[in-house]
C-alpha cells in the first residue's frame, strides 16, 4: 500500500509523489494518522513497513514523540492496542450501545444495541460536513472508559481512542501512541498560497519558508501546521490561524475560485507575496476601499513577471520621448486609479521622486503640477499614452511586459 493514499490532503499527495519516499518511521506515522482510510487497511500498511524495515532503519528521518519509547516499541504498541480495540468495539455485549455522536455534543442521542444499527443511522453527509464518532460504552457506567470511533466520510472506522477512565489525560500514553508522533512532511506551499480545508479558507505566511523545511522542534502531531491568515467578512476581522495542512482536506485555492465573502483573501495573498503592496493595501483597508480590495484579482499566476524596482520608460529608451515615464499596475489595488507618472523634470536621467500621475484614460489627465515640462511636451506626452492606450493598461493588468510595451511605443511612433 502506498502511504502517500493515506493523506488528507491533495496538495500534499501530489507533491510527495514527485519526491523519494520518505523515511518508514515518518510513513508510519501518516498512515497513523490518517483520516480517510479504514483502521484495518492502516493496520495492513502498517503490518508491510513493520516486516520490511530492519529495526535500526526506523531511526531515520526527521520525527519526533513525547516519549522516549523506540520507534518499534511504539509502532508495535499501535498495532496491538488498535486490534484489541477494533475487536472489542464490534463484539455486541449485554448492556453496551452505541450513540452517534456529532461536534463537540455530549448528547449521545439514540442508543443503539449494535454497531451496525448505529451506522445506519447516520444521515448522507453533506459535501463540507465532518463525519460523526460512535461511541460504545456501558449503560450502568456513565463515568467510565469508552470506546470512541472516529468515522471517515465513507462511514468507516478510521481510529478508535479511549475516553475517560482511570487513564484519562495520561501523557505518557498519550506521548507514546503512534497518531501522536511528529513528522516532517515536505510540503508544496509558497508564502502567498491560499489554501482551502472544507469551508475555510487561509494565505500562508512565511512559515512555509522554514530553512530545509524542517521544523525541527516538532515534538508532536500539534507541531505538523503551518500558519495562516483567515479573513471574517462579518466581523471584519482577520485572524492568525495554525492550518494542520497534511489534514482536512488541505488544497490549493486560485485567487479567482475564492467564493465572494473570501474575496479579501486573494489582496491579501499579495501581500503576503510580494510585501511592496503593504501600503496600498492598508490604505483602502482603513480607508473605506474594502469593495475594491474584494473585487481586485492579482494577474494570472502565468502573467508576465514584474521587473525588479520600478518598471519605466526612459527618454534613453524612446527617442522622442518628452519624458520618462513610470509605470504602474499588477501590484496595486483597485480603489487607485489606472495612472503612469511623468518625471517633472524633463531630465534624461531617472527620478520618481519628482513624478506627476497621468491617468490611462481616453483622454490622459495630470493630476497635479507638470513641473518644467513645456506645454508642447504635455500634449505630446498625452497623446502618446491616449494613441497607445490599450498596450498602456495590458501593462497595467500585468498582460504585457515592460517590454513588450516597449516595442509597441515604438511601432506607433
Amino acid at each position: 500500500m502506498d502511504y502517500i493514499d493515506f493523506i488528507d490532503a491533495p496538495a500534499v499527495r501530489d507533491h510527495l509523489r514527485t519526491l523519494p519516499p520518505l523515511p518508514p518511521a515518518q510513513r508510519s506515522i501518516l498512515i497513523a494518522q490518517s483520516g480517510i482510510r479504514s483502521l484495518p487497511d492502516k493496520l495492513a500498511a502498517l503490518r508491510e513497513i513493520r516486516a520490511a524495515t530492519p529495526p535500526e532503519d526506523f531511526a531515520r528521518g526527521c520525527w519526533s514523540f513525547q516519549c522516549d519509547d523506540p520507534f518499534p516499541v511504539i509502532l508495535d504498541r499501535y498495532l496491538r492496542t488498535r486490534e484489541e480495540r477494533l475487536a472489542a468495539f464490534r463484539k455486541a455485549e449485554p448492556g453496551v450501545v452505541y450513540v452517534v455522536e456529532t461536534g463537540y455534543s455530549r448528547d449521545y442521542g439514540t442508543p443503539f444495541s449494535t454497531l451496525g444499527a448505529a451506522l445506519a443511522s447516520v444521515e448522507p453527509l453533506e459535501e463540507d460536513e465532518a463525519p460523526p464518532s460512535i461511541r460504545r460504552r456501558r449503560i450502568d457506567d456513565a463515568d467510565g472508559a469508552t470506546l470512541v470511533a472516529e468515522l471517515s466520510r465513507q462511514l468507516e472506522i478510521a481510529e478508535i481512542d479511549v475516553r475517560g477512565g482511570p487513564d484519562a489525560g495520561n501523557m505518557r500514553i498519550w506521548g507514546g501512541d503512534l497518531p501522536n508522533g511528529y513528522a516532517h512532511v515536505p510540503h508544496p506551499f509558497r508564502r502567498g498560497d491560499i489554501v482551502r480545508q472544507g469551508d475555510s479558507y487561509y494565505v500562508f505566511d512565511e512559515s512555509v519558508e522554514e530553512t530545509g523545511g524542517r521544523y525541527s522542534r516538532g515534538v508532536d502531531k500539534s507541531d505538523m501546521e503551518l500558519y495562516g491568515v483567515s479573513w471574517h467578512r462579518r466581523t471584519g476581522s482577520f485572524g492568525h490561524e495554525h492550518v494542520f495542512f497534511t489534514r482536512f482536506g488541505t488544497q490549493r485555492v486560485a485567487p479567482a475560485d475564492l467564493p465572494k465573502e473570501e474575496k479579501m483573501l486573494a489582496a491579501v495573498a499579495t501581500v503576503m507575496r510580494d510585501g511592496h503592496s503593504l501600503i496600498e493595501f492598508l490604505q483602502c483597508f482603513t480607508n473605506g476601499y474594502r469593495n475594491d480590495l474584494e473585487t481586485w484579482l492579482p494577474p494570472p499566476a502565468d502573467a508576465p513577471a514584474a521587473r525588479a524596482g520600478r518598471p519605466a520608460i526612459l527618454r534613453a529608451d524612446l527617442p522622442g520621448l518628452p519624458a520618462n515615464l513610470f509605470l504602474g499596475g499588477e501590484s496595486l489595488f483597485r480603489g487607485f486609479p489606472k495612472a503612469v507618472r511623468v518625471q517633472r523634470s524633463g531630465d534624461a536621467g531617472p527620478n520618481y521622486r519628482d513624478t506627476v500621475e497621468l491617468t490611462l484614460e481616453p483622454e490622459p489627465r495630470f493630476g497635479g503640477g507638470t513641473g518644467d515640462i513645456s506645454p508642447d511636451d504635455v500634449r505630446a506626452v498625452r497623446d502618446l499614452v491616449a494613441r497607445n492606450l490599450d498596450a498602456f493598461l495590458a501593462h497595467w493588468d500585468g498582460k504585457m511586459t515592460r517590454e513588450e510595451l516597449l516595442d509597441t511605443l515604438k511601432a506607433n511612433l
